[in-house]
């Protein structure tokens, strides 16, 4: 018994393609090629907030995503079809962002730690408030100058995510376009 061969179809259909990890992984190569960057010219600049310029590609990242996700629906597209493929590439982006900051200052070059102490030392000073004694200030270079330096910061990264996640959700919320019930 013969069993039927399956006609292919003749329309070419449309597979849903996952554009959050296409823009997520763009985003992780522009960010990586500017903190590499930023490292070469000065690995001071990773510590004074230019590598926090990357929050400015994740954002145009999220806003890419989202009108192409808009495009793809025929012009119409609802808040909750929205909101996960922005989270979700973000939230790749993020996290392959801080391994390769992680790396850089932990394998890559070690002595990017005594740059992190050196600018931790310097904070403090900056940041003397006038209630505080100068044994107090002193007690908190003393204690910055000698504690190891850690770079993996549990609450600095879910702080992060939140805001990617307040992020998403202003951007689905500003790109939702629902059809128009007739």
């Amino acid at each position: 018994m013969q069993t039927p061969i399956p006609q292919e179809s003749t329309v070419a259909e449309k597979k849903p393609r996952n554009y959050a990890i296409f823009y997520a992984s763009i985003s992780i190569i522009i960010c990586v090629f500017y903190i590499y960057t930023l490292y070469l010219t000065d690995p001071n600049l990773l510590f004074q907030g230019w590598e926090g310029l990357t929050w400015l590609f994740f954002l145009v990242q999220l806003v890419a995503l989202g009108i192409t996700m808009r495009k793809q629906q025929g012009g119409f597209i609802e808040f909750s079809q929205l909101i996960k493929p922005l989270f979700q590439s973000f939230f790749i982006a993020y996290i392959f962002k801080y391994i390769f900051v992680y790396t850089l200052i932990t394998v890559m070059d070690p002595q990017l730690l005594e740059l992190v102490r050196a600018f931790n030392i310097e904070f403090i000073i900056q940041q003397k408030q006038d209630n505080f004694t100068e044994e107090m200030i002193q007690q908190q270079i003393q204690r910055a100058s000698t504690e190891e330096v850690s770079i993996f910061d549990f609450k600095g990264i879910v702080l992060h995510l939140v805001m990617g996640f307040i992020l998403s959700l202003g951007i689905s919320f500003i790109l939702k376009l629902e059809k128009p019930e007739y």
